[in-house]
Formats: structure tokens, C-alpha cells, sequence
């Protein structure tokens, strides 16, 4: 065919040329990881001024030569501690009140080992501070199990000497395996910023490392910033607010964590009889929360053990005095972590001890009440009855529960009154509905709807408030699910917002649903002014989730780089909304499926293969809707640039060929099946050139 499916977008691939040319039209080649995250951007090298180098001087005069990396390879046993089971944060996601509540919840002992031998009744479950009646309970990536667990590791460097992340690639090509993710972050000035999101693929974790640029000490990494330290306790080094940021993007994740931190020793001092210095609580209260044990590497001249220390403290805590304490330690031991302090290198005899642990964690199912109230978000707790355990699990989950109008607002009473009562909007909405696989049949329902700044509350001059009603209807017309919103908009300045009010607003949210056909309302107003309804149908097909099948297309014109850790992993591995994310790039759902004649779109969709049984093959076409013509055909070619190494989730997103395309209704036809025919399925997608 005379159209191709070549790549207009960084995010979508020419196919089936072959991968490797990727690029953007005008670009350079992207060779490096670095030009992967960031797309038509050449990253700058920066120079090592004469103030690093003194630097680096001075820290090969803190006793770096005979340093932990000589023995990095021995840290194999950390992956066998860390189980694994973000992204767009405007996309809210609800979940129909028919679903179960999944909670995964880790509970060690006090060496940071899984206790193993619970049993439901052992557990107590709180919701909004109700005990609610546990109704599935399982223990998950359990050695007992036969089957390991798939792991996340972040390598975290505060800094670095010279030969470390040499010695660190050394690691990643011994140990590297399908159920082992790591992700890479480096402090660049004073933030620190994600080189690599998770993955398991070796190549490009070591692309990452031998890209990043030098992670120097200097003098600014310790200076105190009022607005960086803002919500710590005096005097926290600006290091334990990395550390936090990097354990809330973490957070997300199922499952224990394990954060690997290179860096230096951090002084300070304690208190008589307390656990850890004040300035280091609220940074462990983070990793904690989120399921994130620090496993840190200290380097530098060391300086000392004072009673007070944690490894050298006082039996009787009433007859510790206090004195300098090494943060450092602290931070790692109190998450459940290990410590390797200066001058001390031998990992084996501090993770030995985990050398058996599973990495196992619990998880408990339950279905959540009725509850009223307009957030439809609500605090969990879970507890067990036994003394001496660390239990963690995630504090909040939302539901979209039916709800009567008592708990919502009275702009959203209005839309809602508006909706039930199957009446148009004073403003006609587009909208467009795909759907992707959460798990064995559960759908999660993707909106993305274009809302008429009339319908928009508009708050003193730089920002803005949308109220937003939604209501999943079945067949029969009775309410699957229901999904208030507010989402509150903020503009840098006035101008950069009656910029933005020269379009209509993009809003996004994500249902989570039963495999059936549904009618999806929206609407979105003040209150008060004209209403805006958009409406659409979606067939979310059956699975069993033991065979090949795939997701709904979701259509595009546009793509960004990731920016979450989690980008690349399974939705069901994650809290928060599904992205769609293909080789680095999430493609924007567009709200409606209407193309501006003379450019190319794109699209994006999962193919589900559970079994791992080859390399799906994937076809594509346009046909003319009004008279069953032929306009594109990608021919049959393989999916396997798409797969990931022990991921049944295989993510595609590409080019739509509609430059050459006459104005008029087409249909997008995707084939997914094994070679010779088998577990073929066919998924469509109408949409139109004007």
C-alpha cells in the first residue's frame, strides 16, 4: 500500500522497518539511554570544573580506595529479599463498588525478615476506622512457592568515586534476570533525578550508568534551603529530602522496595534513649510508608563511634547518654535495610541473614461498602495481632461506589441530576473511551474528554476548578458505577492561563469495570452557568487470563517522555492510573477520534500474553467505512520488539498513516494471534479525517 506506518512521533515505531532506526524526522540518532527518555534532545556533558576535581580530590582523602565496590558483586542476596508486587497525576481512577479491594502487606520481624507463618484471622483490617471483613487472603512470592518473586532494586547515587559504576554494571550484567527490575537515579546539583525507570533489561541499565553524568560532592549538596527542607525537622540534611522524594515515587509500587543508596556518612546528634536522630524521623516515617527499605553505602573518613551510635548503644536505653550518631546508619537499620559504614566492606555478613528470606508479603481482598461521601477516596489500616512485627501496607484506596447526592457538592449535584435524567448538554462534549485488562476480569474504562471552558469555574486569576460527574450504565440501563470528581487547575501566571483557555481542557479519568458492554456518561459544569455532557459506549470484552487476547486502541496525536520510576510496569503492580506507556513514550489519549486532515495520528494498545508461548503476530489496517476499501495494511509482523523479558503485558503504540487520506469515516482494524492462526483476536476503532 502506498501509505506506511512509519513514525511521525519518537513514541511510535516505523513498522516493520527494523527498530533500530528510530528517530524523529531532522533528528540525530539517539544512541544513548538519556536521548531515549528525552526525544530529540542532545543531553549536555557538563565539564568538570577545577572546584570538582578538589573535590574529588578530597574525597580520595577519606579512605575510598578499598571501598564497597570491590565487593558489589556479593549483593546478590538483596534481590532475594524484595518482592515486587503512577502516572499521570491529573488522571483520577475509580473502581466500580462491585470490585474487590486488593491490599498487599508486608510484615517483617525485627531483622527485617518476612514472617512467614500468619494466617487470615491473624489480621485486622480497618477502613475510614471500621474493621471490615476480610474476604481473600493469599501469601504472594513466598520461597515456599517454588517460584521466586520478581524484585525492584533502585540504584540511588548521592555520589560517587571513581571505578563505582563500573563495578556496579559488573552486578547488573552477573545478576540481571527477567523477575529482577532495577531503576537508576543520580543527584544532578542538588536533585535527584531518574535516569532509568525499572527494567529488567541489562543493556539499557548499563547504557544508563555509563551515560550519567559524574555525581560529584560539592559544597552546595549541604547547604541548608529553607523551601527544600520545608515539613523536616531542624537542621535534616538536604539528602534525606532525596531521600523521601525518591520512597514517594516508589511508593506506588506493590511490595517491598529495596533502595540502594550511595553516599556519604551524616553526623549527628542523638538525643539519651532515643531510636535515631530527629533530623533522620520523618525521612525513615517516609520509607517506611511506602515500603522502602535503604540499603546504604557509606564512604568518607570514619568518624567514630560515640555511646549514642546505633551499633554501639547502651543495653538499659535509661542509661544512654546520647552523642554523635551516624544518620546514615540510622536510615538504613530503622527501614529494615543494612548498613555498611566506612571503613567496613564485608556484605556477606550483614546479608546473610536474608540470604533465605522469600521477600513474600500477604495479600487481602474485601469489598468495599456503600459508603457515601463525595470523595470517594478512603483510609485503610491494616494491623496484625502479634507484638514485635513491622506492617506495611498502603493507607488509602478510592472506590466509585454508588453513592446518593448527600455526599457530594452542589455543583455536582446538579450534574448529577442532569445525567440520570438522560438529557444533551447545553454544550455537546467529545469524548473518547478506551479499555485496557487490570486483571482476570476486571477492565479498566480510559476517559479523555475535551471540556468547554464555560463549563469551567475560573478562581481569582491564575487558577481554575472543574467539577465533573460521571455514571457507567449497563445494558439495562441500572448504574454500574458512579465517579465524582474535582480537579482543581493552576496556572503559573494569568497569561499562561488565558493561553491555555484558547483550547478546550483536557480532562482524563480511568474506571475500573466488569467485562460487558456499558454507556459512559460525563458531565462537567459550575453549577450554576451551562452544562457539558459527553457521552460514549464501550464493549469491554471477556478474558480468563490464560490465553493471548488484547486491550481497546487508544488513538493519539501526541506523546511525551515518561517520568515515573513505574512507567514501564503492570498496571497490577502499581496504585494509581494506567499509562500508556511504549518504549519510554505514553501516548496522550485524544478526546474525541477526529483527525485534522493532512497529518499522520497514532495509537496504542496491549496485547495480553499470559503464557509466554512465542512471539504474538500483529496486523494492521484502515478500510473506508462507507465502502469496505482497503487504505492501509501494516502485513503480519512479529511483536517481539515490543516484549519485555518475563512481562506478559506487551505494550505497542504506532504511527496512523492518515497524511495521504481523504477527508471521511474510517476503521482501524488490529490482529493479534500466534503464527498458524491460533488465539486470534480483533479489535477495531472508528474514527474520522475532516
Amino acid at each position: 500500500m502506498a501509505a506506511s506506518w512509519g513514525s511521525k512521533s519518537a513514541g511510535c515505531i516505523r513498522w516493520p522497518e527494523e527498530l533500530a532506526s528510530r528517530r524523529r524526522p531532522g533528528c540525530a540518532e539517539l544512541p544513548t539511554l538519556f536521548a531515549w527518555l528525552r526525544p530529540c534532545r542532545t543531553p549536555a556533558l557538563q565539564t568538570i570544573i577545577v572546584a570538582l576535581l578538589l573535590w574529588a580530590l578530597a574525597f580520595a582523602e577519606w579512605n575510598w580506595r578499598d571501598t564497597m565496590c570491590c565487593r558489589l558483586l556479593r549483593i546478590v542476596p538483596i534481590l532475594v529479599l524484595f518482592p515486587i508486587e503512577i502516572l499521570n497525576a491529573q488522571t483520577s481512577t475509580f473502581r466500580a463498588g462491585t470490585q474487590e479491594v486488593q491490599v498487599d502487606v508486608s510484615v517483617t520481624d525485627k531483622r527485617g525478615l518476612f514472617q512467614r507463618d500468619l494466617s487470615e484471622s491473624d489480621f485486622r483490617l480497618r477502613v475510614d476506622g471500621k474493621e471490615r471483613e476480610i474476604t481473600g487472603f493469599s501469601v504472594e512470592n513466598t520461597a515456599a512457592a517454588g517460584k521466586r518473586g520478581q524484585r525492584y532494586v533502585a540504584l540511588v547515587f548521592e555520589v560517587e568515586h571513581p571505578g563505582l559504576r563500573e563495578e556496579v554494571m559488573q552486578f547488573v550484567d552477573k545478576f540481571a534476570a527477567p523477575d529482577v527490575y532495577m531503576a537508576v537515579y543520580a543527584r544532578i546539583g542538588r536533585e535527584m533525578k531518574l535516569r532509568l525507570p525499572f527494567t529488567s533489561d541489562p543493556q539499557r541499565l548499563k547504557t544508563a550508568l555509563r551515560e550519567m553524568p559524574a555525581v560529584a560532592l560539592t559544597g552546595d549538596v549541604f547547604a541548608s534551603d529553607p523551601a527544600l527542607v520545608s515539613g523536616y525537622p531542624p537542621h535534616a540534611l538536604p539528602l534525606l529530602v532525596r531521600v523521601s522524594g525518591v520512597a514517594a515515587e516508589l511508593a506506588p509500587i506493590h511490595g517491598r522496595k529495596a533502595l540502594l543508596l550511595f553516599s556519604y556518612t551524616m553526623m549527628g546528634n542523638r538525643s539519651p534513649g532515643a531510636k535515631y536522630n530527629g533530623e533522620v524521623s520523618k525521612t525513615i516515617s517516609d520509607c517506611v510508608a511506602a515500603d522502602v527499605s535503604v540499603y546504604a553505602f557509606a564512604g568518607g573518613r570514619r568518624a567514630g563511634t560515640s555511646e549514642g551510635d546505633y551499633y554501639d548503644s547502651a543495653p538499659d536505653t535509661a542509661s544512654d547518654k546520647g552523642g554523635t550518631a551516624d544518620q546514615t546508619g540510622d536510615l538504613a537499620i530503622h527501614t529494615g535495610g543494612r548498613y555498611m559504614p566506612p571503613g567496613k566492606y564485608e556484605l556477606d555478613s550483614y546479608l546473610n541473614s536474608g540470604r533465605e528470606d522469600g521477600g513474600g508479603y500477604y495479600r487481602l481482598t474485601f469489598k468495599p461498602a456503600e459508603e457515601a461521601g463525595g470523595n470517594p477516596c478512603h483510609k485503610l489500616k491494616v494491623a496484625v495481632d502479634r507484638a514485635g512485627l513491622d506492617v506495611r501496607a498502603r493507607d488509602s484506596y478510592c472506590a466509585s461506589a454508588p453513592m446518593s447526592d448527600h455526599g457530594l457538592n452542589a455543583a455536582q449535584r446538579v450534574l448529577q441530576a442532569r445525567l440520570m435524567s438522560g438529557k444533551a448538554g447545553d454544550i455537546g462534549g467529545s469524548m473518547q473511551l478506551s479499555w485496557f485488562y487490570a486483571a482476570r476480569g476486571e477492565g479498566l474504562v480510559d476517559i479523555s474528554m475535551a471540556i468547554d471552558w464555560a463549563a469551567i469555574k475560573l478562581k481569582g486569576k491564575q487558577g481554575a476548578e472543574i467539577n465533573v460527574a460521571g455514571v457507567a450504565l449497563r445494558e439495562d440501563d441500572s448504574v454500574a458505577a458512579r465517579f465524582p470528581d474535582k480537579v482543581a487547575v493552576d496556572f503559573e501566571t494569568a497569561e499562561v492561563r488565558d493561553d491555555a483557555m484558547k483550547a478546550p481542557h483536557r480532562y482524563a479519568a480511568q474506571v475500573a469495570l466488569e467485562p460487558g458492554r456499558y454507556r459512559i456518561r460525563v458531565a462537567a459544569g459550575t453549577g450554576e452557568g451551562a452544562v457539558e455532557i459527553a457521552e460514549g459506549t464501550v464493549q469491554i470484552e471477556g478474558w480468563d487470563g490464560q490465553t493471548l487476547s488484547a486491550s481497546g486502541i487508544a488513538l493519539g496525536i501526541e506523546d511525551r517522555p515518561v517520568t515515573s520510576v513505574a512507567a514501564e510496569l503492570n498496571a497490577s503492580s502499581i496504585d494509581g492510573p494506567h499509562a500508556l506507556t511504549s518504549r519510554g513514550l505514553e501516548t496522550i489519549p485524544m478526546a474525541g477520534a477526529v483527525f485534522p486532515r493532512g497529518r499522520d495520528g497514532m495509537f496504542y494498545f496491549e496485547v495480553y500474553e499470559p503464557r509466554g508461548e512465542g512471539k504474538p503476530v500483529l496486523r494492521m489496517r484502515i478500510v473506508d467505512r462507507a465502502t469496505g476499501d482497503e487504505k492501509a495494511d501494516s502485513g503480519p509482523a512479529s511483536a517481539a520488539e515490543w516484549m519485555r523479558p518475563g512481562n506478559a503485558v506487551i505494550p505497542v503504540a504506532l504511527t496512523l498513516p492518515l497524511a495521504t487520506l481523504a477527508p471521511g469515516a474510517y476503521r482501524l482494524e488490529v490482529t493479534a494471534g500466534h503464527a498458524g492462526g491460533g488465539d486470534r483476536v480483533l479489535r477495531t476503532a472508528d474514527f474520522e479525517v475532516k
